[in-house]
């Protein structure tokens, strides 16, 4: 069974207890609880995942001259992170996502659309950087961002969204505006700094520059 840790301490614990991580639970000082929680396809965090892929790719595509092998183990990782996040969300009604890790309150996650999306564009990068060739293979990383249903349209001809934009942008009829940096809890800035350059869409070239000029 497929298992990632991806939290290892307690928010409400920790916060008690201003010290450095490698002292805790000496001998010296109290003795708490440091609890480690996993994604499994059984109590999954496919943010979490998505997020940890794509910091995966950027390390291999980092480490790739300098220390191949540590580089190969980034890449093998990062894909099979990414099909694991992809694998275990579960979205209800209006989107909204089911299968968010544990946070303890601290630094929550609204959805994990923004870090599939992440992981998508470094992902399509990695692909192409290991085999330039490869453009179907990698476009299917960008695909699963920007996706549209052409079966479907609206009285104006608009095209509803199914890829990881449909959270934030309903159809291509609309576009957004992004006010937020790239932070703990969105990397829409990040995504559309990528996204931009590989689509050259005016819809991407216009979120990436407005959210810059904000």
């Amino acid at each position: 069974m497929l298992a990632y840790c991806y939290q290892v301490g307690e928010g409400n614990i920790d916060h008690n207890y201003w010290i450095a991580p490698d002292l805790q639970n000496t001998t010296a000082l109290l003795d708490f609880a440091r609890p480690s929680y996993f994604a499994t396809v059984e109590s999954p965090a496919s943010d979490m995942c998505a997020g940890s892929a794509a910091a995966l790719a950027i390390a291999s595509l980092c480490f790739r001259e300098t220390e191949p092998e540590y580089a190969e183990e980034c890449r093998k990782a990062a894909f099979a992170l990414y099909d694991f996040a992809v694998e275990t969300h579960l979205e209800g009604e209006d989107n909204v996502v089911l299968s968010l890790g544990y946070d303890g309150g601290f630094y929550d996650s609204s959805y994990d659309y923004d870090e599939l999306a992440w992981s998508a564009v470094w992902l399509y990068e990695l692909t192409l950087v290991e085999d330039p060739t490869a453009t179907e293979e990698a476009w299917e990383y960008i695909d699963a961002i920007i996706h549209v249903d052409e079966s479907v349209s609206s009285e104006m001809g608009a095209y509803p969204y199914t890829g990881y934009l449909k959270r934030i942008i309903a159809d291509t009829g609309n576009c957004w505006q992004n006010i937020w940096v790239h932070c703990w809890d969105t990397v829409w800035g990040g995504v559309f700094a990528k996204l931009a350059p590989i689509t050259n869409l005016q819809r991407d070239w216009y979120i990436f520059r407005w959210n810059l000029e904000y």
